[in-house]
Order: structure tokens, then C-alpha cells, then sequence
């Protein structure tokens, strides 16, 4: 007998963790820029192997042992240095959207375990 999860709604717990990890970005500078002097920095920091001078960075949000799966990615960035990251806009948005992930998350968690609980019940 198979049955539908119910929907479960879930509330963000207050002590969610965000783990962010950085990669060099793939995508030509020159792309993204129509200025050459800021390529020119970009590119000068890029050969100082400067990390953050073009990045793509992943998100995750994690509460205990449950991480929000899949992560959420941004690319195209060029920041000072990771403070300058953090403290943006482009990371708060990134927060969000994998406090939202790990939200689901969580509710598919929750409908697992109510189902599975339930068919021990029976």
C-alpha cells in the first residue's frame, strides 16, 4: 500500500551555519566587462593568484547534521578580498537562497521520517 507524504512545513531554526567555497571562475573577465582598465586589474590580481579577484563561490546552509543539498552558486565575482564577500549583497542573497534549500531540505527529512515511522506503526 503506498501512500502521499503530506506536505510538512518546516521553520528555519535560528542557529543555521553558511559554508561557502571558493573556485576560480572559468568564464573569460573580458565577458563580463566592457571597461578594459578593470579587466586589466582583474587580470593582474588573477596572475598574483589572487583569489578573489574572479571567483565562482557555492553555498550551503547547515543545522546540525542536515546541510541543504544542492548547494547554490554564484559566479562572475570579483571582491577586494572574502570580508568584502561576505559583507555584500550577492552573499546575503546566497544565504537566503540556501536557507530556502536547506528548508526543503529539512522538510523532506521530516516526511521521510513521519513515513517511515508510520509504517513501523502499522
Amino acid at each position: 500500500m503506498s501512500r502521499i507524504l503530506p506536505k510538512v512545513n518546516v521553520e528555519c531554526p535560528e542557529k543555521v551555519e553558511y559554508l561557502f567555497h571558493y573556485s576560480w571562475e572559468d568564464e573569460p573577465v573580458a565577458s563580463h566587462f566592457d571597461d578594459k582598465e578593470i579587466v586589466a586589474e582583474i587580470l593582474d590580481r588573477i596572475d598574483d593568484d589572487d583569489m578573489f579577484a574572479w571567483f565562482t563561490v557555492s553555498a550551503i546552509a547547515v543545522w546540525g547534521h542536515i546541510e541543504s543539498d544542492p548547494p547554490v552558486y554564484l559566479g562572475g565575482c570579483s571582491y577586494k578580498d572574502e570580508a568584502d564577500f561576505l559583507a555584500s549583497e550577492s552573499a546575503e542573497n546566497l544565504r537566503c537562497e540556501a536557507r530556502d534549500v536547506l528548508l526543503e531540505t529539512m522538510a523532506i527529512h521530516r516526511q521521510l521520517t513521519n513515513h517511515f515511522i508510520l509504517r513501523e506503526q502499522e
